[in-house]
């Protein structure tokens, strides 16, 4: 899915662009699952960026965190404070043996 439409009250539709957004961010140690993941427009998804979900709901209005949360906790099973964030980052190491000029 990457684009949606709403329908205004005139009966005409708004085309939306969306975004995968994991709502613990996949860079603290988020999960790559659907039960990490939502579809939203881009520019909230921009917005959110990397920050953690208890600080991103800070931002919104009442209403809207408050419906926020709830998704949340249905696809978590637990409350977004409960989530511990750490690094995910793979590290690779190269090891490049020296090599004799050959003439």
């Amino acid at each position: 899915m990457d684009k949606a439409y709403d329908w205004n009250p005139d009966g005409s539709t708004t085309k939306h662009y969306l975004n995968r957004d994991h709502m613990d961010p996949f860079a603290l140690g988020g999960e790559d699952s659907d039960h990490n993941t939502v579809y939203c427009c881009v520019s909230c998804n921009l917005r959110k960026g990397d920050r953690p979900f208890t600080e991103w709901l800070q931002t919104l209005s009442p209403e809207c965190g408050e419906l926020a949360r709830e998704v949340y906790v249905q696809k978590h099973g637990y409350q977004p404070e409960d989530f511990t964030p750490s690094e995910n980052r793979i590290v690779i190491t190269v090891h490049l043996s020296d090599k004799k000029k050959v003439s």
